[in-house]
């Protein structure tokens, strides 16, 4: 028996970027959201040219893409925010055409989506960090922030039916324009929600943060040794929140 050496190669040598299926056909590209898992199916935002930015599924044991429900008919979209996957289903935040955002649900067929909640919120410009990211949960209930028309930056919670969303509690009002919504993170079993203003200048610029338990009424802020201008998305480990911040 004759042993030969293995002649060694760069890991990403065999990595050749391929199409495996095209998400959503049409002209312009069907980038909206990350995918997410249900069942074995997986379930994403797209737009096809013809439909706007809407909820499609590549279902278990089938290549081809399909559209599951055009939430704002024709050719608008709903843009579908903080799109989660949970043991029942589909949850994320959609715009049926009101021009406002409203909580949904989806089972993964289009009999099986729809709106869990009126909640007339607005993504502003918060709009890229909640399309990229799912909504943290404790012991199965979800928990997201959201900016009104009229500034009031409010944090929810639910277990994905209509008696079991709740809004915990406004925390602030701000110009809604110049506000930027972190996405909620959980730390160990606390809820933090941090918030971006843009002021008239970059040194103007400030970064708020709270801390909740999850119950209505007790977020408390976080008293900062310093003035934050920006800090990038929080990450937990061990139960413990980090990240890193501009301070003036």
């Amino acid at each position: 028996m004759t042993i030969r050496r293995a002649r060694s190669r760069p890991f990403f040598e065999a990595l050749e970027p391929r199409l495996l299926l095209d998400g959503a056909v049409g002209p312009i590209g069907s980038a909206g959201s990350p995918i997410v898992e249900f069942r074995g199916s997986a379930f994403y935002f797209a737009n096809d040219g013809a439909h706007g930015a809407e909820l499609y599924g590549v279902l278990a044991g089938n290549n081809t893409p399909s559209l599951i429900k055009d939430i704002n008919p024709g050719p608008g979209s709903s843009y579908g925010y903080l799109l989660t996957s949970t043991s029942r289903g589909l949850l994320f935040l959609a715009d049926s055409g009101a021009g406002t955002l409203d909580l949904w649900y989806s089972n993964g067929t289009t009999a099986g989506t729809g709106k869990i909640k009126t909640l007339n919120a607005s993504a502003g410009a918060s709009a890229d960090t909640l399309r990229y990211v799912q909504m943290p949960n404790i012991n199965g209930i979800y928990y997201f922030d959201t900016i009104d028309a009229g500034g009031h930056i409010d944090l929810y919670r639910t277990d994905t039916t209509a008696a079991g969303t709740q809004l915990l509690e406004t925390l602030t009002t701000v110009d809604p324009a110049a506000a930027t919504l972190a996405p909620v993170q959980v730390a160990g079993k606390q809820i933090v929600v941090g918030l971006q203003i843009a002021g008239a200048t970059p040194a103007d610029n400030r970064a708020l943060l709270w801390t909740s338990h999850g119950q209505t009424g007790d977020a408390r802020p976080v008293t900062l040794p310093v003035t934050l201008q920006s800090y990038a998305a929080l990450t937990s480990i061990n139960g413990t929140p980090y990240s890193y911040a501009n301070n003036t």
